[in-house]
């Protein structure tokens, strides 16, 4: 474990603090002194290191994550060995994590929820197509920007496909973890190669957005007894509707949450297409409209952070006049064929 002030790789990296202990590595805050920018420094805990398969599991998040490069997901922008310990380098999201929104918010709106939804969706779409399933997505997981852009985050128990590394670095397709109020039930059965895995997770992230709670009324003591009624209510239990919603959103929410794979959206942009045909209806915020545009702008606009206010940006000013410059437009066409029309 590095404490405030250690360097590494030969002074590149400068620990400032520990931000989060995970269960397999330490989370430390960085300045980097060669890209002149905070980043965040993960470390695989030293007493691990030894461990062949926590180590595997190491490098191939390391592998998986410097082949993704997408506005919402976190950027790896180095992996190194030093003084016989491993590390990876990441950007630095200073906006927080949706764990860190829901515990001082409990619930969000639809204008905040369901631009997260979209923005991780098209995450996932990235990381599926080349071969990775994330298999944790939770709250701690989806980290905003300075802007509020939604990015998916630690790919630790990721599952990778044996075409984007080598088949000594993946994780078997049976290697069942994760976190079980987000797990969907084929993954307690160890399945970790189908978009849907990731799928119902979300389901279960936008679930508890909206509510203010988990989908399933699930036993939060740890006893055996406990656990083993969790798994039967992700096995077997449906989640009730939401009262205070859309009736579109409570058909996308429950399609997400199908027990059985083949009744869910077949891939996250499927859940994101239905997503925001259910809920443009209803958003009124300008910031959740064009959020849940298409992708080819919306993977580049600024999102207030959830009950947050941020200025904006220069992209959305020149929307803002491009838009008021074609209104301009029709208004003077409007006059001219008006003034013909009378003469």
């Amino acid at each position: 474990m590095i404490g405030p002030g250690d360097t590494l790789l030969k002074g590149r990296y400068y620990a400032m603090r520990l931000l989060h202990r995970g269960g397999f590595s330490f989370i430390y805050l960085a300045w980097d002194n060669v890209l002149g920018k905070d980043v965040v420094l993960k470390e695989l805990i030293p007493t691990l290191a030894d461990d062949s398969a926590t180590l595997q599991r190491f490098i191939c998040e390391a592998q998986a994550t410097s082949h993704l490069a997408h506005p919402n997901i976190v950027r790896t922008l180095n992996v190194f060995t030093d003084q016989d310990n491993y590390y990876i380098v990441m950007e630095y999201l200073p906006g927080g994590s949706l764990e860190e929104f829901l515990r001082a918010r409990k619930r969000l709106t639809l204008d905040e929820a369901a631009p997260i939804v979209a923005d991780i969706c098209a995450g996932l779409d990235e990381a599926h197509s080349q071969g990775v399933y994330h298999c944790d997505l939770k709250p701690g997981n989806i980290l905003f920007d300075e802007n509020g852009v939604a990015k998916l985050a630690d790919f630790g128990i990721a599952h990778v496909s044996g075409a984007l590394v080598a088949r000594s670095w993946r994780t078997d397709r049976d290697f069942s973890s994760g976190t079980l109020l987000y797990m969907a039930p084929e993954q307690l059965d160890g399945v970790r190669d189908d978009p849907r895995v990731d799928v119902y997770a979300l389901g279960t992230v936008l679930y508890q957005m909206l509510s203010g709670r988990p989908y399933l009324p699930f036993d939060s003591r740890g006893t055996p007894g406990a656990q083993a009624d969790n798994i039967s209510f992700i096995r077997h239990r449906h989640p009730q509707p939401l009262e205070d919603v859309p009736p579109e959103v409570n058909v996308v929410l429950m399609k997400a949450l199908a027990k059985r794979p083949v009744r869910r959206y077949e891939s996250a942009m499927a859940l994101r297409t239905a997503l925001v045909q259910a809920c443009l209806p209803y958003v009124t915020s300008p910031r959740a409209v064009m959020a849940l545009s298409p992708l080819d702008s919306a993977s580049f606009r600024p999102l207030a952070l959830p009950g947050g206010r941020v200025p904006p940006s220069d992209r959305v000013w020149a929307a803002t006049a491009a838009t008021a410059a074609s209104l301009l437009f029709l208004l003077v066409a409007y006059a001219f064929l008006g003034g013909v029309g009378s003469w």
